[in-house]
């Protein structure tokens, strides 16, 4: 007798775009804003980073918006430089 694949039945997962959402982390946009910009519910978001970084949203926001925090600090360091040899 063949044996059959169970079918888990149930929606199928959602593709993140894991690329744009740590883009939208660099530049400190909220979990919802970034929700909103793939078309998902913070919920859905939370559960992905879940499924595929084994931490909630909010710890990898953590360590998404470090780098972020690098890049303004470079910015604003170069602003403070051309405002001063003006």
């Amino acid at each position: 007798m063949p044996v059959k694949s169970k079918n888990k039945g149930g929606r199928p997962k959602v593709e993140i775009n894991w690329e744009q959402v740590q883009t939208m982390c660099r530049i400190h946009c909220t979990g919802e804003e970034i929700a909103a910009v793939l078309g998902i519910s913070y919920d859905t978001l939370n559960r992905g980073c879940k499924r595929e970084f084994k931490e909630g949203f909010a710890e990898y926001y953590k360590k998404g918006s470090l780098a972020g925090n690098t890049s303004l600090r470079r910015f604003s360091g170069r602003a403070r430089k051309r405002a001063v040899s003006l």
